[in-house]
């Protein structure tokens, strides 16, 4: 019984070490700041792929609390390359097979595991727009 346990504990760690360095440490991951009706931020790492000049992120889910923040509060800021610049976030659905296509390109097989977590079909894509001070 031991054994058992220990063998799941095991798996369970590894899976989770996988998981982190998926999502966290293959390709490149940002730091996005939002905020809420208070002014409250909340810091968030994501995943960025860049289409010509535009930036993309992506939500895995509407129901995501930083993506719900950005509908209501769409200033934001993101954390990139040693900088932190403004941004204004939009929302657009019609670009997430576009996003998703570079996603996967840029992150591969941390893309596909994730993939395996989260539906990409139930994914948001969001441009970010740089606010000029």
């Amino acid at each position: 019984m031991r054994t058992l346990v220990l063998i799941l504990v095991i798996l369970v760690v590894a899976l989770g070490g996988t998981f982190y360095v998926a999502s966290e440490k293959s390709g490149e991951v940002v730091k996005l700041r939002t905020s809420d009706e208070t002014g409250r931020s909340y810091e968030t790492s994501l995943w960025i792929v860049e289409d010509g000049p535009t930036l993309w992120i992506r939500a895995g889910s509407p129901t995501r609390h930083w993506y719900q923040r950005l509908q209501k509060t769409p200033r934001v800021e993101l954390d990139w390359r040693g900088k932190t610049t403004p941004y204004l976030a939009s929302p657009e659905a019609a670009s997430t097979g576009r996003v998703n296509a570079l996603l996967k390109q840029s992150y591969g097989w941390a893309f596909d595991l994730i993939s395996l977590f989260s539906d990409p079909q139930l994914a948001v894509a969001v441009r970010l727009s740089p606010i000029m001070e």
